[in-house]
């Protein structure tokens, strides 16, 4: 079989950007905002962003355990720093089971 051409992955816009972030509403507003600061300034999987736990999360960087068990740092823009302590502030781990005490994000059912 012949082989097919490796297309270049397709990124948003800075405007595209803004408008994402800017929908954010809701109850989890600050969470969902952060998700995607994350999302967009760091690269992350999914799979590593449910992962990351509070224990996680330096002053500048983060801790990401991607695939293969390969652990990676990371480092994030002020702006980053300031939606992940804003939402901070709002979560709430006492809700959550022990197991998931330390999850950085935690759905509306309570779990990671």
């Amino acid at each position: 079989m012949p082989k097919r051409q490796a297309s270049l992955p397709k990124y948003l816009e800075e405007s595209e950007c803004e408008q994402l972030l800017s929908a954010c509403d809701g109850t989890f507003a600050l969470r969902d905002y952060c998700i995607l600061m994350l999302f967009m300034s760091c690269g992350l999987r999914i799979s590593e962003l449910v992962s990351l736990n509070t224990t996680d999360i330096y002053e500048d960087h983060l801790r990401v355990l991607g695939k293969g068990n390969k652990e990676r740092m990371i480092y994030f823009a002020e702006g980053c720093r300031e939606a992940i302590d804003d939402y901070l502030c709002v979560r709430d781990g006492e809700k959550l089971p022990p197991e998931d005490k330390n999850a950085l994000f935690i759905s509306r059912d309570n779990r990671r």
